[in-house]
């Protein structure tokens, strides 16, 4: 497996740069990582197992108390050793993983309109 990373731009990202940051389209590539953006844009900062909850919900289209403890639980643990990481790698949120507190560090103009794009009506 090569090391090589791709290299695609955001639309209206005016930064030429080509340094070793983590690319945002990527990063917003998968639905999951835009729920908990989208939900953290609302909360600023939450535990995370509200934000599993709110994830699991949306992905389902359901209220909270429908979403099963299964299903929970894969929300939960995909956030915690693949989403949370990398978002925290790309300056996009902080993960205090010895009390589960998801901060949300702030986002640029670029990242929000894209998140804006991509959240539905």
């Amino acid at each position: 497996m090569g090391g090589q990373r791709r290299n695609r731009r955001i639309a209206g990202d005016d930064d030429a740069s080509t340094d070793d940051s983590v690319d945002r389209g990527d990063l917003l590539d998968d639905s999951r990582r835009r729920y908990l953006l989208a939900f953290l844009r609302e909360s600023g900062a939450c535990q995370l197992t509200e934000l599993a909850q709110a994830v699991a919900s949306k992905e389902t289209d359901s209220g909270a108390r429908t979403v099963s403890q299964a299903r929970l639980r894969a929300v939960y643990l995909d956030l915690q050793r693949n989403h949370l990481p990398a978002l925290e790698e790309a300056g996009l949120v902080q993960y205090a993983t010895d009390v589960g507190h998801v901060t949300l560090c702030g986002t640029d103009d670029v990242l929000g309109r894209c998140l804006d794009a991509t959240e539905e009506p």
